[in-house]
């Protein structure tokens, strides 16, 4: 028999297994270690994805007689081990191409949504090679009408299941199949690779925000609505939706959630949202955007309606001009300094337009007050002078913000600051 090993031999023994099992728990990134989540923890598998360009199959029409916008289908992501058969429009400006191609946007509907025709025809009119997939497993005919698709994959959802087996989880394989239409748009001799943004309406607002942090070769971004720390936002319509156990919680927080994503995004994001948002608040979105590295405009607004319009653009001119002058070096929106707070004021400059008209919208209400309607924000006229704009700070404000109106009617805002 071999000689039995000192008790404190032993001790030292389990001490080294004990450190090298954490070393490589923390070398993996999930759960913890500093609170910190490497690239590596990534549900996505980007350097595999990009390189995944699906054949597409004509659906046989186009939209409401637009020969230049066509259905189509392409192989996206294994849902429950099968392949599936997503749905998309497509569209191309008619107008000449340019030296170097179009500029070009993947576009990503929400909640109810579908992939919608008139959505890319806005684009294609402004000189966008366009592309809108269906993120809910449904179609849509001709007239914009849609119905379902047997082999479109998940609905929209967030469970705990999704949590247990990500890789068939809606956020997963929408994730998946955006990349798929980026690697479409990029394939096409008609586009400038290097001119490609996105932009998403409410739950395709967060899906966008996860997609930026994932796929970085977009050249900007354009949420509209909703972004990350929605677990944080308890009193929204999407509270319901993370009553989850406190494994699945974690595993959300740590894995799903845009906010794990967004801090390696590095290019210009544009975010719009209103106060009075039954869905998503400010303040998470605000929280969110502060991960981004790169330059960041905003758009909050003392109120706004929620939905497919005016969240594709077409009540909010803001979102074109925007994205003109990341593609077309055009003058752009009115650019907002970060601000100061002091002396129970707010101070900004104000450069690139005039300002013509702003206000101060500030709440004294936590958090969980935010979506009682209208009734938790005031607003007060600011003050303008020349590029600088200030506005008085109650003592008893805890959120506030100031809304823009620049001389050619265009909206943007300051950053929501916390008093």
């Amino acid at each position: 028999c071999r000689n039995r090993p000192q008790k404190g031999t032993v001790m030292k023994m389990k001490k080294l297994v004990f450190l090298i099992a954490m070393i490589m728990l923390c070398s993996i990134g999930f759960a913890g270690c500093g609170g910190k989540t490497s690239e590596s923890d990534s549900l996505w598998d980007f350097e595999a994805l990009e390189k995944q360009t699906p054949e597409t199959e004509d659906a046989g029409y186009t939209y409401a007689g637009n020969e230049n916008i066509k259905g189509i289908y392409f192989e996206g992501a294994e849902y429950n081990g099968e392949a599936t058969k997503i749905f998309a429009f497509v569209g191309v400006p008619e107008t000449e191409k340019p030296t170097n191609g179009y500029p070009a946007m993947v576009l990503v509907h929400g909640g109810l949504g579908q992939a919608y025709g008139d959505w890319v025809k806005l684009w294609t009119d402004r000189g966008y090679v366009a592309i809108a997939l269906s993120v809910d497993a449904n179609m849509t005919d001709s007239a914009n009408k849609a119905s379902l698709n047997e082999r479109g994959g998940p609905r929209i959802s967030i469970t705990p299941a999704d949590m247990k087996n990500p890789a068939n989880s809606w956020e997963y394989i929408s994730v998946a199949n955006i990349i798929a239409c980026h690697n479409i748009l990029r394939s096409m001799d008609s586009v400038d690779k290097t001119n490609v943004g996105i932009t998403g309406i409410s739950w395709g607002s967060y899906l966008t925000c996860i997609t930026v942090g994932v796929d970085t070769r977009f050249k900007f971004g354009i949420p509209v609505y909703g972004a990350g720390y929605n677990h944080e936002d308890v009193t929204g319509e999407l509270a319901g939706v993370f009553q989850m156990d406190d494994e699945s919680l974690a595993i959300y927080r740590e894995r799903f959630d845009p906010s794990v994503y967004m801090k390696h995004c590095k290019i210009p994001m544009f975010w719009l949202a209103g106060a009075n948002d039954h869905a998503f608040s400010l303040a998470c979105n605000q929280k969110c955007a502060d991960l981004n590295q790169g330059r960041n405009t905003y758009s909050w607004r003392g109120k706004l309606t929620h939905g497919q319009q005016p969240g594709d653009g077409s009540g909010l001119p803001e979102i074109f001009v925007f994205a003109d002058e990341m593609t077309k070096s055009e003058k752009g929106l009115l650019r907002v300094s970060e601000g100061e707070v002091q002396s129970g004021g707010i101070s900004l400059r104000v450069e690139n337009v005039g300002a013509a008209k702003a206000d101060f919208y500030w709440s004294s209400y936590p958090l969980e007050y935010w979506h009682d309607a209208m009734n938790v924000w005031e607003r007060e006229s600011v003050a303008i002078d020349g590029d600088t704009l200030r506005t008085a700070v109650p003592q008893t404000a805890v959120f506030g913000f100031v809304e823009i109106t620049d001389e050619n009617g265009n909206i943007v805002s300051s950053r929501l600051f916390t008093f």
